[in-house]
């Protein structure tokens, strides 16, 4: 399996605290675009609209919240 890298802009003294909270931005900013696609994507087949969703990070996997909920 390839290895794949996220790199973040941080010091070098970036604490872990720091690092989690850039990933979790990236990850939140990642899941907005894709479920944006998704919306945009079978909306017109369901005859539906969509006009807001939002994200929750209520759930954790380990130490770092991930999203899991999604309210349209």
């Amino acid at each position: 399996m390839a290895q794949r890298t996220l790199h973040v802009s941080l010091p070098h003294s970036a604490t872990p605290d720091q690092i989690r909270d850039a990933v979790q931005a990236w990850l939140m900013r990642q899941a907005k675009r894709i479920f944006t696609e998704r919306l945009d994507h079978f909306s017109p087949r369901l005859s539906v609209q969509w006009r807001k969703f939002s994200l929750s990070s209520a759930g954790t996997l380990g130490a770092a919240p991930v999203p899991t909920a999604l309210s349209v």
